[in-house]
């Protein structure tokens, strides 16, 4: 089944979205929209190749799952994805899988895709072959394509590459491509892709990404009555989703790992722990640790934090 969603001012609110066409049919659209000032809030996009065509406009998607193997998000629309979950199906033998692919085709347009405090991760079936299917965070459809990465959980089924070509060399020096404050093992950028279109960016830039300057977004969203989060993810926010996704367990005794990083006298240093406490207490252990170790080492801000299970 494919659904286009064209008329200004869209939301879509607890409702799902499929194309059931599988893999063998390769490219098969669940959704297409070109709608300005969309929003869809916990709703669910599943398919395979080309699930999700974020065709133009501003869009914002807020808890959402989307799901799929090949280019599973792509278009040239202005979108926000915020607090998502992004999941890997199996392909078909041989086939790697690309989570987006932003088709920005003048370096002027305002265009691109952001995905802020969303988690990629596998599906069941997935799992097995992730090895010799190889997940990336995308690729270049046209010439000045552009994403963010930011403040994401990114498992350890993201190549080490994290990019991948379209091809040869096509659009590598024009792309604009970023990764900002994620975390998890897919998160570790020591053999990522060395492009002249990989950017590094700072807090200020990556202010300029968020869904509050990106998209102008308090104009249009707040009166949704959908949450949105205007700008960064503070810490404090990141602490409590770690510990509520953990609470989920009830009091089963679970062995789980933190990682903070905190700004000491202007420098960024990491630190990390690990225990094993039952998730009916994780909130109090957590906050504990983090005021325990901020007035420890005199730390002036805490920039992020971040909790797995092990």
């Amino acid at each position: 089944m494919f659904t286009a969603i064209m008329g200004p001012k869209f939301l879509a609110k607890n409702i799902g979205f499929q194309n059931t066409a599988g893999a063998i049919k390769h490219q098969a659209v669940a959704l297409k929209i070109q709608s300005d000032q969309t929003i869809f809030h916990n709703c669910q996009m599943d398919g395979y190749q080309d699930t999700l065509y974020a065709h133009s406009q501003r869009q914002f998607f807020r808890d959402c799952t989307i799901s799929g193997t090949i280019d599973f998000i792509f278009g040239d629309s202005t979108t926000v994805f915020q607090n998502c979950k992004l999941i890997i199906r199996k392909p078909l033998d041989k086939q790697q899988c690309i989570v987006t692919v932003q088709g920005r085709s003048n370096r002027r347009l305002a265009t691109g895709f952001v995905l802020q405090n969303c988690i990629i991760s596998g599906a069941q079936d997935y799992l097995p072959v992730k090895a010799s299917s190889k997940t990336y965070l995308g690729r270049p459809w046209h010439e000045y394509s552009r994403t963010r990465f930011m403040q994401s959980q990114l498992d350890d089924i993201i190549a080490p590459e994290g990019w991948l070509p379209w091809n040869g060399n096509f659009a590598l020096d024009t792309l604009w491509y970023a990764e900002f404050n994620n975390q998890g093992p897919g998160a570790v950028q020591t053999n990522r892709v060395k492009w002249r279109g990989i950017q590094k960016i700072t807090t200020a830039q990556a202010q300029q990404f968020t869904a509050g300057a990106f998209l102008l977004g308090g104009q249009w969203i707040p009166s949704s009555g959908v949450p949105y989060i205007a700008e960064l993810e503070q810490a404090s926010s990141l602490v409590l989703q770690s510990a509520h996704r953990l609470i989920r367990l009830g009091n089963k005794k679970v062995p789980l790992m933190w990682n903070m990083t905190l700004k000491v006298l202007g420098t960024a240093i990491q630190a990390h722990g690990g225990a094993g406490v039952s998730s009916d207490i994780v909130l109090a252990h957590l906050w504990t640790a983090t005021r325990t170790l901020r007035i420890a080492v005199g730390a002036d801000e805490l920039i992020n934090y971040f909790v797995y299970l092990l």
